[in-house]
């Protein structure tokens, strides 16, 4: 057995963070792209002013996969690629929970 398998059987899921979305793109758009490197269990996105001055307005949001293995993938393939003309950062939540970031986020 390879270690994919494992961690699949044991149900490891994989949460990702996503910065610098454009605020032009839908949620839908977001998880038909991101669901293409795995099956997404629950997503949530919000939208964040970056300054006071400035009113451009970016999203952010958590994705969570069945498979802690294409998060980690989506990370390597993803992260600092344009979308829209906007510089995605995606970072892999290694040690969080769903609940955890439900709790902090009140949804």
């Amino acid at each position: 057995m390879n270690s994919v398998e494992i961690s699949y059987r044991k149900g490891k899921k994989g949460i990702i963070f996503l910065k610098n979305l454009p605020s032009d793109i839908s949620f839908r758009e977001i998880n038909v792209i991101l669901g293409k490197f795995g099956t997404i269990n629950k997503s949530f996105f919000f939208y964040n002013n970056l300054s006071e001055k400035n009113k451009y307005i970016t999203v952010s949001g958590f994705v969570q996969y069945s498979n802690k293995i294409n998060a980690k993938k989506i990370e390597c393939l993803l992260d600092n690629s344009l979308l829209k003309k906007s510089n995605v950062a995606i970072f892999y939540l290694k040690s969080f929970d769903w609940e955890e970031i439900s709790e902090k986020l009140s949804i």
